[in-house]
This record gives C-alpha cells, structure tokens and sequence, in this order.
C-alpha cells in the first residue's frame, strides 16, 4: 500500500512535468497548457523509413493556437512507421499508472481472500477442531489452484489485448485503424449481446448438477449448443447483407463520416473504410455461429466441474491469437490478416473443447453425451424429483412386489423423465429469450451513444467512447469477471441443493468486493488522468500534421479555440462507471442464479425506454459534449445496479425464510410433472 499511494505521488510529479506547458511561440499541445514544460506529450517523426526516422520540432498554428506538426510523415502511408508517439516522459508516468493500478487491483483481489481464510482457521482452532479441519484442507488447496490459473488465464487475456492494440496501432496504416475501429464498434456489442448463452447454459446446468438431473443437462446443452449455431449463423447472415449495400455498409462502418466537416486528408471516405474493412467484418461475422456454440459448451464444462478442460479452451485461444500476431501479422499487417486469425482462433477453440469432451469418457457417460437419447436405465437411475416423490414402500423392487407393477411404474419414470427434460428445455427457451432482452437492452444503449458520438460529433467524440470502453477492462474490470464467473458456477449450484444461507453469504462478499475495488480503481487511476487519457487516444496523436487536421485533435485532446471536453475530462467518469459496469455484472450473475429472468427482461428494458433514450437526447441536443454522451450510455448500468440490489436483497430473504420463488420454478414443475404422472 505504502508503494501504491508512493507511486500516485510520484505520478502526479511526473504528469506536472510534462503535463502543463506550451510549446513554441506559444502554442498549445493540449487543454491545460498553460505553463513551462520540457516538452510535448507526443513525439512527431520525419523520414523514408524507420532507419532514417528523425523527430521533428512543432510550429504554431495561428487559427488554433494549437501547436502543428506539419514537417512529419504523417500524410504517406507507404512508411513503415508511424509518424507519431508518446514521448519519454509520458510513456513513464503512464507505465506507472499501469503499475499503481495493477498492484493496487491484486492486493484487493487477495487480502479478502487471505482474512477470510484466517478468520476460518481461528474459528476452527477456537472450536477445537482439529481432526475435522484435515479433510476440508484438500478441498481448498484445489479451490485455490482453480483460482490461481483462473487468474493466469484472465491475466494472459489483458496481456493478449494489450499487445492486439499496441500492435494493431504500431503496424496499421491509418485507414486501416479507422476502419478497425468503425468494425469493432459494431461487432463487439454483438458479441456481447450473445454472451448470455455461455451465462445461462452455466448457472441452469449448474443448477441441474446441483439437483441430479442428467436429462436436465441435456435439454439445456442441447438448446445452447443449436441455439448458438442457430442464433450465430441468423446474426451472420444480416451482417452479409449489410455488408453487400454500400448505403448501409457506410451507415454502420462509418458513421463519423456524417458528423465531420473538415477537410483533413488522413480522414478516409466512408467507401475507403468500406473498401478497407468488409472482408474483415464478413470473416468476423462468420466466426459467430462457432463462438456461440462454444460459449455453450464452455458453460457445460464449467458447470460440470471439468475446470481444466474449460481453461485449456481459453488458453488455446491466447495461443492462436499470439501465434498469429508475431507470426502472420508482423509480416503482413492488414485487417485482413486480423480476420483471418479470428476466424482460426474460433476454430482452435471448437476443436479443443470437442477434443475434449471426446477424451472424457467418463463425462460423456455421465450425461449421455453423443448418443441421441438417454437409455431407459439412465433415466430412470438419474430422477431425483421421482425418487423424492415416491415413498420407500413404491419403490421397493422386492420378489413380493409383482412384476407387473414394476414395470408399469419403470415405464411411468421414463416418461416423467422425458416430459421433465422437455419441460426444461422449454424453460431454458424462454429464460435464454429473456436474458437476451435484458442484454440486447444494455447493449443497444452503448451502440446508440457509440454511434451518436460518431455520427453527431464526428470523430473525435468517437475516439473518446472507444477510448473509455478500452479503459474499463484494462483498468479494473477485468479483475470483475473471475468473481462473476465464481457467483455463477457455485452460486447455481447453492441454489441447487437449496443451501440458500451459503448462497446469501457468497453474494454478499461478492457485492463487497466489487464496490471495494470499483473504489480502489478509481483511486489508482484519477491521479493518472491525463497519461492515461494520452495513452488511450495515442492513435489520434497524428491529426497534429497540419492546420487542416488540428480540428480533429483538438476534439479528442482540447486546447485551442476547441470548445468540445477532452478526453482527460470525460475519463474523470471512470470511477463511478466502472462502478456502475461492475456492480450490473455481480448483480446480474446473482439474478441468473435465482432464476429471474422476467424481471430481469422487463428492468433492462424499461432502463432503456425510460432512462437512456431521455438521457441520449439530453447528451445531444441540450449538453453536446463527449462525456455527456458517455454518462448517457452506461446510465442504465446504475439504474439496473439499484434495481437489481433491490430485487435481490428480496430474493435472498425470501430464500433464507423457505418462500418461494423463481428459484423453485424448474423442481416444482418436475414435481408436478411426476406428480400427474403417477
């Protein structure tokens, strides 16, 4: 902690360095330049080739006030570098920014964990329990091996972004990271939008786990896998469409061609971001129908226990992608060639967890996996809700009992059984649809503002919306999905054996270490504001070429005659966003483990209705500014946070008290089912 609140004091001398000063004749680098410095924040580059590059000094611009660039290459795309880059001094203070917020971030991720395992053990020895406290050992040493290559894994997947974007961003010309941009603001939500059936296959089979019910497992891997390949190969198929008419091609890549009126020759024409980035849109697009079921997939293994299986996915996947960039990429750098990696990272995947599944024999025995039924005898054998519902003396195979009688209720059993695997796959139907509302309205609000600030604004109030949506993951939000994922997988499971008490307790430390580290990320990153807001929008460091492309840089950075908020000022909403985004996640993998989906549904979408249409509306036309629009888009992740709290802060007492709930849904439609049955 000493080192953490050391190096922010250390980072705030660093930004004062470089941060505030005015270049030559008086012009500014950006908004708050208002006295001496050393230097700019970025460094601009001259050459024919990145042998002979030479940095190049800044000229005032009249019109602006701004200071200019105009002897870089930034204009030749034919160069094998690019023109421009953060200087020493920013690189430095935001390596510490980085530094300070990692350290600060794992030290939340494990002193909880260390106090509650010693408050355990001092319980234990203040009880006596010694012999007792020998056998659970084994089971913690294993719990702590999955989290510790839980961590690695989400780990290597912040490294693996970070060296995406920074190559991406060293190597592409800058149309082409233009046109990146432009795609994966598209493709991401997406993506995100059909994460709820990796979320849903796990907590329901988790659930079914929890309860003993083998055709329940595989009713609800069935609709997953189908539903995947289904809803995949439908999303595909409108991205093709969209991709072949030029008109909506350009809507949709392109949409800060509409909302810029300069005349900057680095901008490219919404047919050159067309031309630029289809094929990688269309090969992105078709990698879905296997994503999606995989996502299915990787739920099962989870929520099966086989933890090995389920990160070995994730680590072939990092693999490819690495392979791809060092080897293909560096060579022949073009979307294109990202296209083609995605695609064989999905593949690489898909055979993996197939791999898998081939190889455990005793999983597929387990859950009848690749046979079209179960037999008669597992369905039979794996009905808990019968055997809970017929008293001792019913089920008595006994010489006395005649065989008649057996067989009639053996025949009764089998036909409860596939009535409940039919009624669970309906259920599953209908919760997937439901959490998919709920998500499609989350979703929809973020690509309306993404697409609001680019079409409206232009490009500038864009690169700031994508550079506070590659914030969150990379400062803080990460560490958020190893806990959800916890929440989901044994939360279900709690909920499935009905130790509601273990379930209250697991949320609640969630819910607490979620605001702990929103407010630890904060803390570490408000003091780097402005690095890292220079780190975020380094791409955009080139639109200081000439007079005609200041508008664009000044849009992003400030300064000048500018009368747009800098990106240094719409980051100031990390803090409470994160938060927002964070806690919408926590709260949202509870509400799966207590199944309820209507709710869910009917929330998400009167946050959007009622909360970000009038907030968006607001953001344009009244405020008009980048972090107005940004606050629009993730208001409904407060409002959601509230809800939710509320919903299940309901939900927990209901299910500590023995009340009923959607929680009870699917075993008392079992229970019914067996009971008419009989």
């Amino acid at each position: 902690l000493k080192f953490c609140f050391s190096g922010m004091l250390r980072g705030c001398l660093l930004l004062a360095a470089f941060g505030a000063g005015t270049g030559p004749n008086g012009c500014q680098y950006f908004a708050g330049d208002d006295s001496d410095q050393t230097g700019p924040p970025f460094a601009f580059y001259a050459g024919t080739s990145s042998d002979d590059k030479h940095e190049v000094s800044a000229v005032l611009d009249p019109a602006s006030g701004m200071c200019i660039f105009p002897s870089a290459s930034c204009g030749d795309a034919s160069l094998d570098f690019s023109c421009c880059g953060k200087t020493a001094a920013t690189e430095a203070s935001t390596g510490k920014a980085s530094t300070v917020n990692t350290i600060a971030l794992v030290v939340v991720l494990v002193v909880p964990s260390v106090l509650m395992r010693m408050r355990q053990r001092c319980r234990g020895d203040a009880q006596g329990e010694d012999s007792p406290a020998q056998p659970a050992e084994q089971p913690s040493r294993a719990r702590c091996a999955v989290l510790i290559v839980m961590a690695l894994v989400i780990a290597l997947e912040i490294y693996v972004s970070i060296l995406l974007a920074n190559i991406t961003q060293s190597k592409l010309s800058v149309a082409d990271r233009n046109a990146l941009l432009a795609a994966d603001s598209f493709l991401t939500p997406v993506m995100d939008v059909f994460q709820f059936l990796e979320d849903a296959v796990m907590v329901k089979i988790n659930f079914a786990i929890g309860q003993g019910s083998v055709p329940a497992v595989r009713a609800i891997l069935g609709v997953g896998v189908i539903g995947g390949l289904g809803t995949g190969a439908m999303a595909a198929g409108i991205v093709t469409v969209v991709a072949f008419i030029p008109v909506a091609a350009q809507a949709v890549l392109a949409p800060f061609v509409l909302g810029s009126s300069v005349g900057c020759a680095l901008l490219p024409t919404a047919a050159e971001v067309v031309a630029e980035s289809s094929t990688y849109l269309l090969l992105r697009a078709w990698c879905w129908p296997l994503a999606f079921m995989n996502m299915a997939l990787r739920g099962f293994l989870m929520g099966s226990g086989e933890v090995v299986s389920y990160f070995l996915s994730g680590i072939v996947q990092l693999a490819i992608q690495a392979v791809g960039l060092f080897v293909f990429f560096e060579k022949n750098p073009s979307l294109d060639c990202l296209g083609w990696i995605a695609l064989a990272k999905v593949v690489a995947d898909t055979c993996s967890i197939v791999a898998a599944l081939i190889s455990k024999r005793e999983l597929r025995d387990r859950y009848g996996l690749l046979k079209p039924s179960l037999p008669a005898q597992e369905v039979q054998r794996n009905q808990p809700f019968i055997e809970a519902d017929v008293t001792p003396m019913e089920i008595s195979t006994s010489e006395e009992e005649p065989s008649t009688r057996r067989s009639v209720r053996g025949s009764t059993r089998i036909q409860a059984g596939l009535e409940v695997a039919q009624g669970v796959r309906t259920e599953a139907i209908r919760e997937g649809l439901c959490a998919m509302v709920l998500d499609v309205s989350f979703q929809l609000g973020i690509t309306t503002g993404t697409y609001t600030a680019g079409a409206a604004m232009g490009i500038g109030p864009l690169y700031q919306v994508g550079a506070m949506q590659n914030a969150f993951p990379t400062y803080g939000l990460s560490y958020v999905v190893g806990l959800a994922y916890s929440v989901r997988i044994v939360g279900s499971r709690f909920v499935g054996q009905r130790q509601y008490k273990s379930f209250k307790g697991l949320y609640s430390y969630a819910a607490v270490y979620v605001v702990v580290l929103a407010i630890v990320a904060a803390g570490s990153t408000l003091p780097f504001a402005r690095a890292i807001s220079l780190d975020l929008a380094e791409q955009s460091c080139e639109f200081a070429f000439n007079s005609q492309c200041i508008p664009v840089y000044t849009s992003v950075f400030g300064g000048g005659t500018s009368s747009g908020a800098p990106l240094e000022t719409t980051f100031y909403l990390f803090g409470p966003i994160l938060l927002g985004i964070a806690g919408y996640r926590i709260l949202k993998a509870g509400m799966y483990c207590v199944f309820d989906f209507q709710f869910m549904a009917l929330a998400g979408a009167a946050s959007f209705v009622c909360c970000f249409i009038p907030a968006i509306l607001v953001a344009r036309y009244l405020i008009n500014q980048p972090w107005a629009v940004v606050a629009a888009m993730y208001l409904p992740a407060w409002v959601l946070v509230v809800v939710f709290g509320l919903r299940m802060r309901r939900n927990v007492a209901k299910m500590v008290a023995g009340d009923p709930g959607p929680w009870r849904r699917n075993d008392l439609a079992a229970t019914t089912i067996i009971q008419e049955g009989s």
